[in-house]
């Protein structure tokens, strides 16, 4: 598998839990792992990101809602806060490069957001990046 799909499978996630927060997200990557054979580096990246969103989420939140223009966090949707956050979490506590990650987020919003998600989640990352 790739960084990409692991990636994809913690986006699942992490829109899922938007609707339950009590939702187990351990519980949902390991029957993940089952269904489509994430291998263990890949399973070990897509805990990291939902894990990372999750105990990061009050800044990243506030990263987010202060690179906004012209909107609010309560504005967005679902499938646009959920990749923006993931991407925020890479952009600032990872490695990956700041480039790969607006392009992954990119990928993610053209397959999971509306037809605008793109242009929208492209311009947000792309003021962050320019910040940090």
């Amino acid at each position: 598998m790739s960084r990409k799909i692991a990636r994809e499978k913690a986006y699942q996630v992490l829109f899922g839990m938007n609707f339950d927060e009590k939702f187990d997200y351990s519980v949902a990557l390991n029957e993940m792992q089952e269904e489509w054979k994430l291998d263990e580096e890949d399973k070990k990246f897509a805990i990291e990101i939902c894990e990372g969103v999750q105990n990061n989420k009050e800044k990243l939140l506030d990263v987010l809602s202060s690179s906004l223009k012209d909107y609010t966090l309560s504005q967005l949707n679902k499938a646009d806060k959920t990749v923006l956050l993931i991407a925020l979490y890479e952009m600032l506590y990872s490695s990956t490069p700041k480039k790969v990650v607006i392009n992954e987020a990119l990928e993610i919003s053209k397959k999971y957001g509306i037809e605008k998600s793109p242009k929208f989640v492209n311009g947000v990352l792309s003021g962050v990046m320019k910040k940090i």
